[in-house]
């Protein structure tokens, strides 16, 4: 009884050492099955779960790779892009696909395969759109209302509010191009052509916006810093006007020199004023720069400069004009 027994185990042992290998890996993970319903991905990894989670960083690089090729067809709604939008869609692109919930992420396959796993998973196409919806259909009513607001403002005004909405602007086209990834039947038109609008209109406003620069003896010192901010705005600088909308900007500016213990002190009182081709005036600050030395009220001055470039990097230049919300 004992050595039947026995006979039983040893068959048993070399029959499950015997157990034939696939050769070659299974259709399913060679050539991913595609529907309208579910999309799909694949690994290898030393377990079923490494895989799962190798199969979803997979997912997601194909669903900014696919996201960025929309983008490169000339004939895509936002029509054909610049170079800089399009690296800035790339980026956003990664990063959304990179950040996206994804869940109820099913194995549909897993297959032992040269003491590793093959696995096959999928997720379903409306739960990924129905969370992009619940993002994006919010964001895009505010651009909406915010973007009618722009109608009846001047074009600097124009063009600060611009400037925010613009952030959004990849964003929102990469939410857009992944819903229509979820589902081929989605409209993307409306939404696209209020992008189109946004990006036409701040381009336009950048075109014909320069700014001239005058001052009085006193605030020289401070140009360099207003001349930066300016151009890190993307405006121009320029004598000659470029439109109707271009805009002259007056420095005038009186400063105190005193003595604070072992320090010189520099105290500028400085009011920036701007003008519209009419030369009328519609905007205008006053800000208070003050400047400390041991060397001399000169050296005093230049550090209040600083001051100048503190106050522009906090507030932005537009607020320092006189612009406010």
């Amino acid at each position: 009884m004992y050595k039947t027994l026995f006979i039983a185990l040893a068959l048993a042992f070399f029959a499950g050492c015997s157990a034939p290998q696939p050769k070659t890996p299974p259709t399913w993970y060679t050539s991913p099955p595609q529907d309208h319903t579910y999309f799909y991905a694949v690994a290898i990894a030393d377990e079923e779960t490494h895989a799962r989670n190798k199969a979803i960083a997979s997912l997601r690089e194909s669903l900014a790779e696919q996201m960025i090729k929309a983008y490169q067809d000339p004939k895509h709604p936002l029509q054909e892009l610049d170079n800089t939008t399009l690296i800035e869609l790339t980026h956003g692109a990664k990063h959304l696909a990179n950040t996206l919930s994804i869940k109820n992420v099913q194995v549909e396959e897993s297959q032992s395969y040269h003491e590793n796993t093959l696995v096959l998973i999928k997720v379903a196409k409306k739960d990924i759109f129905d969370t992009l919806e619940s993002i994006s259909v919010p964001r895009f009513h505010s651009l909406q209302s915010r973007y009618e607001m722009l109608q009846d403002k001047i074009a600097i005004q124009g063009y600060k509010d611009l400037r925010s909405l613009i952030k959004e602007y990849n964003q929102l086209a990469n939410l857009v191009q992944l819903k229509k990834l979820a589902l081929v039947s989605y409209q993307t038109q409306k939404e696209f052509a209020l992008l189109r609008e946004l990006r036409h209109l701040y381009t336009q406003y950048q075109a014909d916006i320069s700014i001239h620069l005058l001052s009085d003896a006193n605030s020289i010192a401070f140009i360099q810093a207003l001349k930066k901010s300016i151009q890190e705005n993307d405006l121009e600088i320029s004598k000659i006007p470029k439109s109707n909308h271009s805009l002259t900007l007056l420095m005038q500016s009186s400063t105190k020199q005193l003595m604070e213990y072992d320090f010189m002190l520099s105290k500028t009182l400085i009011e920036f004023s701007l003008y519209d081709v009419q030369k009328n005036k519609i905007a205008s600050r006053q800000h208070t720069l003050i400047g400390k030395s041991r060397k001399s009220h000169l050296d005093a001055k230049m550090q209040s400069a600083k001051s100048l470039q503190a106050l522009l990097k906090q507030k932005g230049l537009f607020d320092t004009l006189g612009f406010k919300e």
